[in-house]
């Protein structure tokens, strides 16, 4: 797709994620927004951002998309309304947020609350979404947060079409000092934002088109997509009537067949002996037209030894020492809380709905609130369990579906001194780094972040990966 995408990194409970790289046909941008600060705020983002995920943007027509985002923000309103209802007062009950899926130069954009949206050009400026300049004066009604009315809403996603030297821009107003928008152009829109955030952080995005032949080439795309869809629908018929005469599970159990062996075959190609058989260079496939670092993004020292791998979710680290499990926000790395065990703990697991399971060696269970750290429930086991011992040096694999910045999927080795990045496909050595101390633990892969985080000693680092065209 022919568009730089610029987004504001995170700050306080404000959440920005996209689903964007060269390559794909459509992209994804998603921003929250809230005015204060509160540990709530978090759930309700992991809320947000997985029921987007599962609503699986990338596969739905085009022209149906409207219909489907109207149902899915009502029901989501509903939803977000039933957890605000229930805290405390001294809260915002309702999240502002920007939506915008990119085909081509088409936009389809919704916004709700406090975020603006708005196509720029060398000297002017087209406001899309609400009035730039006495937004401030809406009533909390008329504001529209997602997740604060009590009744149906009716989303109706815009489409619009970005032209030439032409930028597409959502940021929230809350965050723009004296509403002075005179000097915001295509040039000094990203410098603009950054300034302008510093007092009052906030998500923002600026979208930025080159010239192509992208018509010509979206319409073969959808008349493609079309013969596909029309294909399936058909194959879906058939599997429905195979359904009906066969029951049971006969139909999901020979799909699941059919993909573990359509995954063993691919696992199993010898790519030597398929260049021999056709006049292709493997070399240029193999090798990912990208450069690939590892930087530390930040590192935190830690009063205590830590005895198992991290384990993450959206917003917090958790490690385990002994018998105790400590939070650490991923933004600033500080300690949110701590809790105490009466057995050393042997297992940390993340679970939905805002939970994670502590196991301890004693073969008991507690549920713990991921925000606080307060015990939910626990259950006890009737035998004596043995320490669940974790492998602290096992390969990590980075594939296309977590980090879609790449080419093809990459596996990390780490060691007592060093992390080895390879390429998956030919084991060729994408990037080394040469530890000064022991690492002790790494965690598996954050795809939301692109981060992996490592244990050295008493010292906790986040360590980023940079992916350049």
């Amino acid at each position: 797709m022919p568009a730089k995408l610029i987004l504001s990194p995170n700050f306080a409970n404000n959440l920005t994620f996209s689903d964007y790289f060269q390559q794909q046909n459509r992209s994804i941008v998603l921003l929250t927004y809230y005015k204060n600060e509160n540990p709530f705020y978090d759930r309700i983002n992991s809320i947000i951002l997985e029921k987007f995920i599962n609503l699986d943007l990338q596969n739905i027509d085009w022209e149906v998309l409207p219909d489907h985002l109207e149902a899915f923000f009502n029901d989501l309103n509903w939803e977000l309304f039933a957890h605000f209802r229930d805290t405390v007062d001294n809260i915002e009950k309702g999240v502002s947020l920007l939506l915008a899926i990119i085909e081509g130069r088409s936009v389809y954009y919704v916004t709700m609350g406090r975020f603006l949206c708005g196509l720029i050009t060398e000297s002017e400026k087209e406001e899309l979404a609400g009035d730039w300049s006495n937004y401030r004066v809406k009533t909390q009604e008329q504001l529209g947060l997602l997740g604060s009315i009590a009744h149906d809403i009716y989303v109706k996603p815009v489409l619009v079409e970005v032209q030439d030297k032409q930028q597409f821009i959502g940021f929230s107003w809350n965050a723009i000092e004296n509403n002075s928008y005179d000097n915001l152009n295509i040039y000094n829109s990203h410098s603009f934002f950054s300034d302008q955030f510093k007092s009052n952080p906030s998500s923002y995005c600026i979208l930025n088109f080159s010239s192509s032949t992208i018509a010509k080439k979206k319409k073969w795309f959808r008349a493609k997509r079309f013969r596909i869809t029309i294909f399936f629908l058909l194959l879906m018929l058939f599997f429905s009537g195979y359904y009906i005469f066969q029951g049971d599970n006969t139909v999901e159990d020979r799909l699941h067949i059919i993909r573990e062996q359509f995954q063993l075959e691919v696992r199993n190609i010898d790519v030597l002996k398929l260049q021999e058989l056709l006049p292709l260079d493997y070399g240029i496939l193999l090798v990912p037209q990208r450069n690939i670092e590892l930087f530390i993004e930040w590192e935190s020292v830690i009063p205590f030894d830590v005895t198992l791998p991290p384990s993450y979710d959206l917003r917090q680290i958790y490690l385990a020492s002994d018998n105790k499990v400590y939070a650490y926000d991923k933004r600033d790395n500080k300690n949110t809380w701590s809790q105490e065990f009466p057995a050393v703990v042997t297992t940390i697991e993340i679970l939905d709905a805002n939970l994670m399971i502590i196991t301890t060696v004693e073969n008991t269970s507690y549920c713990l609130k991921r925000d606080t750290g307060d015990t939910v429930w626990k259950r006890s086991g009737g035998e004596q369990a043995s320490l669940y011992q974790h492998a602290p040096y096992k390969p990590v694999q980075i594939s296309l579906e977590m980090d879609r910045r790449l080419n093809n999927s990459i596996v990390l080795f780490p060691d007592e001194k060093s992390l080895i990045l390879l390429n998956i496909l030919n084991g060729d050595t994408l990037f080394y780094y040469h530890a000064d101390s022991k690492i002790d633990f790494i965690s598996e892969f954050d795809y939301i972040d692109k981060a992996l985080y490592i244990v050295k000693g008493r010292r906790l680092y986040k360590v980023r990966f940079d992916i350049k065209a």
